[in-house]
């Protein structure tokens, strides 16, 4: 089975500050995604290895890039985009977030809106945007009850 992009499931939680998540599908506007373990690595050249490096893995950090068209009255972009998120940080940018893979598995954590771009492009084209999806610290990941 192929992965194609459009079988991945993506939700934001809309109202971070409530008691429980309210989960708003990411999909409309947005025609490419990228995702990517940002990884730390360690190298080190050792005496021994006659001046050949070795690299270590020591960390990462889960991103996602989403890329698209401004769509207004769609929750997930209307909230990403509004300017109490856009045009503030620290919490004002930090909710939670949701993957779900095409076999099922599903990955959960908090996240930071990073880099949002609004607008932008030809005149008579579509606004361009842009946001990072930064989960801070080891997302929660459930494998495929399916198998």
């Amino acid at each position: 089975m192929l992965g194609i992009n459009y079988d991945y499931s993506l939700q934001i939680n809309v109202s971070p500050a409530a008691p429980a998540p309210e989960w708003a599908v990411v999909s409309s506007g947005f025609d490419s995604i990228s995702k990517s373990l940002n990884e730390s690595v360690y190298q080190g050249a050792f005496l021994g290895d006659s001046g050949f490096a070795s690299t270590e893995v020591t960390g990462g950090q889960l991103i996602l890039k989403l890329s698209g068209i401004r769509i207004y009255g769609d929750r997930a972009q209307d909230f990403i985009f509004s300017g109490d998120v856009k045009n503030n940080f620290g919490e004002a940018r930090k909710t939670d977030f949701m993957i779900t893979y095409p076999d099922g598995a599903v990955i959960t954590g908090k996240v930071t809106l990073a880099k949002i771009t609004e607008g932008g492009g030809s005149a008579d084209s579509p606004d361009s945007v842009f946001v990072e999806i930064h989960f801070n610290g080891k997302p929660v990941y459930s494998e495929s009850s399916g198998g």
